[in-house]
């Protein structure tokens, strides 16, 4: 076995208010920075430890060995985070410096929790690259492997960075403890989407899964059973709660009324032999009269129910290992054929019927695949199938990369934006709108949401499920002439007091306030007790090539609580994303009272037709001040 020296880090690093970018008033980023990006979480309880520490890969074995810092003991966990057994106590790897290295290449890769960063270095030592993880929030990290990625459609000698953590943020939620895989080459992007259009998604109805009896807190799956004019919803997580706060209540699957929101728990799905705990999945067969329920992580599965009533009984079920698939989150059923979103190959895989016709099946098909990375999709968690069009409509969790519509081979047709704050959404389901004034054949896009997760608050109940209708975007206006605020309400003057800002997205943490002001009357005001993470931006119009200048003003009245309160610019093309600057990070004061930041020089590149400027709300249990945030177009 390699043995790869790895350390204990007891404490979470900071790097205080950064800002970056060219001309910035504070340091800028050293040349050299590299791509770096989670790509899994592989969670503590799920491999069967408690504290996750040292790292070390076996290549015999094909598997991590992750020591667990409460027992002593050590686990062989493959890069999906499937457990293979234990590990020898005399394989663990040892603690030592906190450095990884790549057995093919020889660079070696080192935590330099001073600047927040990944170093890597050659074999002669010279530095190749810093990987800034600093808005990953690290806390307790404990150890490092270089092993092959979790992605089995990557080429075979693809490699990832994989790091044990107390703690983290990933896409603006905390894992607690976890083994991150985190990616060190960022994804070829198809030019295909360059000509594909992009639609509006706005939210039309709230459905708090929370306020159900029983609840749901963290609904995962979602599908439209049509002859009960009815939303089935599963929750892949409500049974973890039984070792925490809540006992896990017995219920995991419930049927929806989309026009009142009120549901009954209908179904147990670790009752039945094999056991499927978590549900995370959900399709129907609308021609066999069949629900199908999926199981996500390596050891992907599906189950097959029969329909009498409102009443569901199992009749099949069958391992999706067998197509290559390795993380069903989430599952579609249209034409006789099973559609499947897995997230940790970043894959849509297309199963279909074999010599017996039924799908779900020992004879079934692989009949194709397509990757998602690709299409700007870095970790599809729902899928749905259009009635009419038979078009796949593909849900990330990740944030600002929306719902992405293919042709059924993965020719990309569509791409639509979540205009309103979310976090975690999972299941994705196209059916009928929950509006009388909608004509009887107006579809929306239902999706169920988890919220916090379970490992990071094990009394959090915060479910959600979300209609939203696509609106089809015309031509954008071109951009204003250079000099003036690009943005609407930048100065928070327009109000209104106390409610949402004029001209932002919504979160009802962020609201207009006069208590602290850097100049005018009113500023606003993030402002959270309950560890709050939430996204409020804006997106304006820019020109390729042209030049911008950023400034805002920063006003944290005090606390010990972490937190962070990010300022970000994401280039986009009308269909995609291109590149994302840090212009600010707020996570302590600098100095007391109003702190400005400022970037020059941003260049929007080629292809830039939109400038997405937004504020990234992290653990926040204070209040923070934003004021004259101002994005323009330089002379």
């Amino acid at each position: 076995m390699s043995r790869l020296l790895t350390a204990l880090v007891t404490a979470a690093f900071g790097v205080g208010i950064l800002a970056v970018g060219p001309n910035a008033t504070q340091p800028s980023r050293a040349a050299g920075w590299g791509y770096i990006a989670v790509e899994n979480v592989l969670e503590a309880h799920d491999l069967g430890v408690v504290r996750p520490g040292p790292l070390a890969w076996d290549a015999a074995a094909r598997a991590l060995v992750v020591v667990d810092r409460a027992t002593g003991g050590a686990r062989l966990v493959g890069p999906q985070g499937r457990v293979l057994g234990n590990a020898a106590r005399a394989e663990a790897p040892r603690v030592g410096r906190l450095t990884a290295r790549d057995a093919a290449s020889g660079h070696r890769y080192a935590l330099d929790t001073s600047s927040g960063a990944i170093i890597e270095t050659d074999r002669s030592g010279a530095i190749v690259s810093r990987r800034s993880v600093a808005d990953l929030q690290l806390r307790g990290v404990a150890g490092m492997a270089v092993a092959p990625t979790a992605d089995t459609t990557d080429a075979t000698d693809a490699v990832s960075l994989y790091v044990s953590v107390a703690d983290a943020v990933d896409d603006g939620s905390a894992t607690g403890p976890a083994v991150l895989e985190l990616a060190l080459a960022a994804p070829a992007v198809s030019a295909a989407l360059a000509a594909v259009p992009e639609n509006d998604g706005q939210l039309v109805k709230t459905i708090d899964t929370s306020a159900w009896n029983p609840f749901s807190p963290d609904p995962s799956g979602i599908a439209y059973v049509g002859p009960l004019a009815k939303l089935v919803v599963s929750d892949g997580e409500v049974d973890e709660d039984n070792i925490n706060n809540y006992p896990y209540h017995g219920t995991n699957v419930w049927l929806a009324d989309p026009v009142t929101g009120a549901a009954d728990g209908n179904m147990d799905t670790t009752s039945a032999l094999p056991s499927n705990k978590e549900p995370v999945g959900a399709a129907y067969d609308p021609v066999r009269d069949e629900l199908y329920l999926s199981k996500d992580g390596s050891s992907s599965r599906v189950w097959v129910y029969s329909r009498d009533g409102e009443d569901f009984e199992q009749v099949r079920t069958v391992l999706l290992s067998n197509f290559g698939s390795g993380d069903a989150e989430g599952i579609a059923f249209g034409n006789n054929t099973l559609y499947i979103a897995d997230g940790s190959n970043k894959e849509v895989w297309v199963i279909g019927a074999g010599n017996d016709g039924v799908v779900a099946t020992g004879d079934d098909q692989l009949l194709t695949h397509f990757d998602t990375a690709s299409l700007g999709l870095n970790d599809p968690e729902g899928i749905a199938v259009h009635p009419v069009t038979g078009n796949l409509w593909i849900l990330s969790r990740k944030d600002g990369e929306g719902i992405l519509e293919t042709t059924p081979d993965g020719t990309p047709v569509s791409i639509t934006n979540l205009a309103f704050p979310h976090d975690n959404p999972g299941g994705l389901e196209l059916a009928p709108s929950s509006s009388t004034l909608d004509d009887a054949g107006v579809l929306s896009a239902w999706i169920v949401e988890r919220g916090e997760d379970n490992n990071n608050d094990p009394d959090e109940n915060d479910g959600k499920i979300y209609e939203v209708r696509i609106q089809a975007g015309g031509p954008p206006p071109p951009p204003p002439p250079p000099g003036g605020n690009l943005l609407e309400n930048g100065d928070f003057e327009a109000g209104p007091l106390g409610s949402a800002p004029a001209g932002w997205t919504t979160n009802p943490r962020f609201t207009t306030s006069n208590a602290e002001v850097n100049g005018g009357a009113f500023s606003g005001r993030h402002e959270a007790t309950d560890g709050a993470g939430y996204t409020v931006e804006q997106r304006v119009d820019v020109t390729s090539g042209q030049q911008y200048s950023f400034d805002a003003w920063a006003n944290w009245v005090g606390g010990t609580d972490k937190f962070s309160v990010i300022i970000k610019l994401q280039w986009r093309t009308a269909n995609r994303a291109l590149t994302t600057v840090t212009l600010a990070k707020v996570n302590k004061p600098s100095g007391p009272g109003w702190n400005e930041y400022s970037v020059t020089g941003l260049t929007a590149p080629a292809g830039a037709t939109i400038a997405r400027v937004f504020m990234k709300v992290s653990s926040l249990n204070t209040t923070v001040y934003v004021d004259d945030i101002v994005f323009a177009a330089e002379p």
